[in-house]
């Protein structure tokens, strides 16, 4: 699954990848900061709730822990950025981050396809998704959308290599993006569950001893664990109750309404992309390949 592209250096590709990482976000931030007044209502309310912990009120640290929809990594992102932008400026510190992950998601979904051998083609691929009008929107609009996808990025690319090569570091990559997801996108949590019960299985499956198979619950489930537990402590520190930000759970949240601003049909991309990845499972239960699959 793995391959490296035997006509580019190590010092060659540093110096495409920084010079590509400044032109995108350079472009990006351009465009965000342009449209300001199109900011969205994530990246609205997320500066406001970083600013209100700048200025260490009750308001932003219930803001940051109290519900599971307004996930708290999305606000301390914003914290170093904010306080060094003045409020009346508008969400600048938001269109910053957004900005930043968009280059950053852009930058390792080249990096994965390298390895994957794809060679210069992974440079259209890239380029198409920089021009898909639901990337560009959430990368000017200040919202979480393009740290969600860094992250789903890390967490296949640390679960596929870990699967093909075995190596420590993609585990770590798989863990501290599950880790992250949980502590970003309510919608995507389960996302990073299924992925860790797919490393539960594999290793289930696997005829390595028992101290290596607890090694390896043991790094990829704490990180996880360790944010759910954090976000509990603050919720009793700061609610008076360990799980307080569960009850926002319970109270209906209308799809519609959440897509409301989409440029294109959701339903129908998600059906579409279903029916991809379906063909590309089956292709890979034919040749055999268990990491594809």
């Amino acid at each position: 699954m793995a391959f490296s592209s035997q006509n580019e250096t190590p010092a060659r590709r540093a110096a495409v990848g920084l010079g590509l990482a400044l032109i995108l976000l350079a472009a990006l931030v351009a465009g965000g900061l342009h449209g300001l007044d199109a900011a969205s209502r994530e990246g609205v309310v997320c500066e406001a709730a970083s600013r209100q912990l700048l200025l260490n009120t009750t308001e932003g640290r219930q803001a940051l822990v109290s519900s599971a929809w307004w996930p708290p990594l999305p606000v301390l992102l914003r914290l170093p950025l904010a306080a060094f932008v003045k409020a009346e400026a508008g969400p600048v510190a938001s269109v910053l981050v957004s900005a930043l992950f968009g280059a950053a998601a852009l930058l390792l979904l080249s990096r994965i396809l390298r390895e994957w051998g794809l060679g210069r083609l992974r440079w259209l691929l890239a380029a198409s998704l920089a021009a898909n009008p639901t990337f560009l929107k959430e990368c000017f609009d200040g919202s979480s959308g393009t740290t969600v996808l860094f992250l789903v990025f890390l967490l296949a690319y640390g679960l596929v290599q870990w699967l093909a090569q075995k190596k420590l570091r993609f585990l770590i990559y798989l863990a501290l993006a599950a880790a992250f997801l949980l502590g970003t996108s309510l919608e995507m949590a389960p996302w990073a569950l299924l992925v860790l019960l797919m490393l539960m299985l594999d290793q289930a499956a696997s005829p390595s001893k028992r101290w290596y198979k607890e090694a390896v619950f043991i790094l990829a489930f704490f990180p996880p664990l360790y944010t759910l537990g954090l976000w509990a402590l603050l919720n009793w520190l700061v609610m008076g109750q360990g799980f307080y930000f569960v009850r926002s759970l319970f109270v209906p949240v209308s799809l519609r309404e959440m897509y409301a601003g989409a440029p294109v049909d959701v339903a129908t991309f998600h059906y579409v992309s279903a029916a991809i990845s379906l063909l590309l499972v089956a292709l890979a239960l034919v040749r055999r390949n268990w990491p594809g699959v």
